[in-house]
């Protein structure tokens, strides 16, 4: 027997198969643990916003945000935290930032009207109004070029309706009377 062969084989199999899936669970259980890590740094900065603590805000967040492995949502979460700790110190264009990083990761993304601050929405409004698209002469122009073009088409629709109708007539402007309503049943 070579040093090589393992004798009972099955057995060997079902015992590799045993130890991945323990190691795979314990891996499944760090990973939730050290999201769990980052939530609860998530909730002691907003704990320490609330309260007025605004640099230890901060800190925590600058803290959470180290950790490559963050979900896109708690990523927004805490820009959405971080802007408004800066405007709570009246930084408006760190404030800004924050939100461009927002939409950054998500470019619909629109503030709960009823939860926020208005000086939140009306930030995350003026930054929203710097991604749009501004109006060149050239689209001006077409619009305007588009919008004569319907105009006049809908003029010239309207003419040949007008015209159809007069022109169709036959019975002097007389008015037909309605067929006489059937029998009632007896």
């Amino acid at each position: 027997m070579s040093p090589y062969n393992i004798p009972n084989r099955p057995v060997m199999l079902i015992f590799f198969i045993i130890i991945a899936l323990i190691n795979l669970q314990f891996s499944t259980a760090f990973a939730a643990s050290n999201q769990d890590n980052g939530s609860d740094l998530l909730k002691k900065a907003q704990t320490r916003y609330h309260q007025g603590e605004f640099d230890q805000t901060l800190q925590l967040i600058r803290q959470f945000l180290q950790n490559d492995s963050i979900s896109k949502p708690m990523r927004l979460q805490a820009y959405s935290l971080l802007s408004k700790t800066f405007i709570a110190q009246q930084k408006t264009d760190s404030a800004k930032e924050m939100v461009r990083k927002i939409f950054s990761l998500n470019p619909a993304y629109h503030p709960t009207l009823e939860q926020e601050k208005p000086s939140y929405v009306h930030l995350v409004d003026a930054v929203r109004d710097e991604f749009k698209p501004k109006a060149t002469k050239a689209t001006a122009k077409k619009a305007k070029h588009s919008t004569l073009l319907w105009a006049g088409a809908g003029g010239a629709v309207t003419i040949a309706i007008i015209l159809g109708v007069v022109l169709s007539g036959g019975d002097n402007g007389k008015p037909h009377p309605l067929p006489k309503p059937p029998a009632f049943p007896k």
